[in-house]
């Protein structure tokens, strides 16, 4: 079977139990395809007592993040990375309320599951605490045939990112839903000043991790320029604005806290189409690399034959 049917025909489709997960939109990377679910640790079953009344009882983690796993969107899938971040029974230790009324940060368990592609689990990890989100994310692959290389990582952050931001908009369009529909009782809730003050904190600190993915991105599109010129046997007079030059000053960082909401909703959407851009400079590399090693082999191949 081929890659192309082995992919969910509409991996962003609304299924029956849309309101548990969210779903990305997926990459396709020379015949491979990524695509991401994010479920929230929410679900819970119910029970009965001997007495005959109801009780509702948490889910386990582990058949929580088995059953994310075995989602029949990913059932044919070749790769079902996993990572889950949840509250930890685990304490910090504090001043106690005598000495200070700062409560003590939460402690949070992370784990994960590379099924096969190594070192995955642990970068989706890192996407869960970058977001400051508790559930389970889970990154499908379908294998196309071609190696990727290290590009393959940033499409499974990718994903996963975009999966997370959908759940988390989605929880945002149903709390003003919520606050529509009761604008004629009195609301003890957070005023519209606050709700807009904790927006533009988030896409601050979003934006900044933004950029810091993107100076990692040119960095990778650097080596990639750079080995192309030296395979080629081209030497460059200049060095490239994107090369990793250990002498270099570090890119200068921008202070988004002060600048409006709007302003930083315009910047994350330029963000994005920066990531992208570069994104497809990098297949374009790859592609180019590629080509290069069967000319090699080709090359190789008949000066053999020319000597026999």
């Amino acid at each position: 079977m081929s890659a192309s049917q082995k992919r969910p025909l509409s991996p962003a489709d609304e299924s029956s139990d849309e309101a548990e997960f969210s779903s990305s939109a997926p990459i396709l990377d020379r015949s491979s395809t990524f695509v991401a679910h994010f479920h929230p640790l929410t679900s819970s079953t119910s029970t009965s007592t001997s007495s005959g009344q109801a009780t509702t009882k948490q889910a386990s983690l582990t058949s929580t993040v088995k059953a994310c796993q075995s989602h029949p969107d990913f059932a044919s899938a070749d790769h079902r990375m996993v990572a889950w971040r949840r509250p930890s029974a685990q304490r910090t230790l504090g001043l106690g309320p005598a000495t200070t009324s700062v409560a003590p940060k939460p402690v949070y368990a992370v784990g994960s599951d590379d099924d096969g592609e190594k070192y995955a689990g642990k970068r989706l990890e890192r996407v869960l605490i970058d977001l400051d989100v508790e559930g389970v994310i889970v990154v499908a692959r379908w294998y196309g045939g071609i190696l990727l290389g290290p590009v393959r990582f940033t499409h499974i952050e990718m994903v996963a990112r975009d999966a997370i931001r959908k759940w988390k908009s989605r929880q945002e369009g149903q709390a003003k839903r919520q606050k529509t529909a009761s604008r004629e009782t009195p609301s003890t809730g957070p005023s519209p000043e606050v709700v807009d003050e904790a927006q533009r904190a988030k896409l601050a600190k979003q934006l900044a991790e933004r950029d810091n993915s993107i100076v990692i991105l040119r960095g990778l599109l650097a080596e990639k320029t750079a080995k192309a010129q030296q395979e080629s046997g081209e030497k460059s007079s200049q060095t490239s604005p994107t090369s990793t030059n250990p002498n270099a000053s570090p890119p200068k960082k921008v202070d988004y806290s002060g600048m409006p909401l709007q302003r930083l909703r315009q910047l994350d959407k330029a963000r994005d189409a920066t990531i992208a851009f570069i994104l497809k400079q990098i297949d374009l590399a790859e592609e180019e690399e590629h080509k290069r090693q069967v000319n090699t082999k080709t090359d190789t191949s008949e000066g053999e034959v020319d000597k026999s």
